[in-house]
């Protein structure tokens, strides 16, 4: 009798390894209409200023004081003691425009960050719509196991889940524009 023994049973992700997958990757980044949706130009406005005023309230603050000691109403009192108390309210009036002006550009600083970040996110989301996509150039797609792939135009999750609930949404507004 022959002498082949008889072969083990091999699972089916054992069985497909000699099988080659290739990929490739796809990406419409090189077409102008790619390119003049990147170089389009974001507009979110002009960096914020949301107090351009402190500095003259301050100065009128101060011009005010200079005027109400200098006036005629104060000619009974002596320059030495209008000197004092014009100096403690100009000191008074200094102080609340330092403080204006500090609040006021950190209020700045603020709202400039947040419009950088917008700029920023809008641009990354631009750039992430033209990353390439990784696609099977090779080998017949019905592996199992660790070689397992995800062929192109299968909807991912968030993209399914988004259809649904878009058109849910429609539904309930009366009309599915999903």
């Amino acid at each position: 009798m022959g002498g082949s023994k008889p072969k083990p049973m091999q699972a089916p992700f054992q069985q497909q390894q000699n099988q080659t997958n290739t990929y490739g990757s796809y990406s419409i980044a090189d077409t102008p209409e790619a390119q003049q949706y990147l170089n389009a130009p974001l507009d979110f406005g002009k960096p914020v200023n949301v107090d351009p005023g402190v500095g003259r309230r301050t100065a009128l603050a101060e011009q005010g004081i200079n005027n109400r000691y200098d006036s005629g109403f104060m000619s009974g009192i002596p320059a030495w003691l209008r000197d004092i108390n014009r100096n403690k309210e100009l000191r008074e009036a200094q102080g609340q425009g330092a403080y204006e002006d500090q609040q006021a550009q950190y209020l700045n600083q603020q709202a400039n960050n947040q419009l950088t970040q917008q700029k920023t996110l809008a641009n990354m989301a631009r750039l992430e719509r033209l990353l390439p996509q990784i696609l099977q150039t090779g080998g017949s797609g019905t592996a199992s196991g660790y070689n397992t792939q995800i062929l192109p135009g299968q909807p991912g999750f968030g993209s399914s889940f988004l259809r649904s609930f878009g058109s849910s949404l429609g539904n309930t507004l009366g009309g599915g524009f999903l």
